[in-house]
């Protein structure tokens, strides 16, 4: 597991360590997700890090489905080209809690405007 007193450690993982509950995955078009997708392979990467916690030595876990749409084309993007597919840019989270008030914000900002 992570072993940081810091609570947000930004790294490259493997996109095929990262695991997501299948039940929020069906709300975006196949469409929407290649075109992502293809956006991340032409950029070289995807420009919003995936926030996800360890789940074991080598195996992350999307934090509350925050980025599932981002998640799904990282997994169409390494499907398109395995070498520039295979590694993502993510904040590895030491403690859920310290970051899902920021996450309920950002989700949420239109209530607090």
């Amino acid at each position: 597991m992570l072993k940081t007193k810091e609570p947000l450690l930004f790294q490259m993982i493997d996109v095929s360590s990262i695991e997501t509950p299948a039940y929020d995955l069906v709300k975006y078009t196949p469409q929407l997700i290649e075109n992502l997708a293809l956006s991340i392979l032409d950029a070289g990467g995807l420009i919003t890090p995936l926030l996800v916690k360890q789940t074991g030595l080598q195996s992350y876990q999307l934090i509350n489905n925050y980025q599932t749409l981002e998640y799904l084309a990282v997994i169409k993007a390494k499907q398109l080209n395995p070498r520039l597919g295979e590694m993502v840019n993510a904040f590895v989270v030491a403690d859920t809690d310290k970051v899902m008030r920021q996450i309920l914000i950002i989700q949420n900002r239109e209530k607090y405007n």
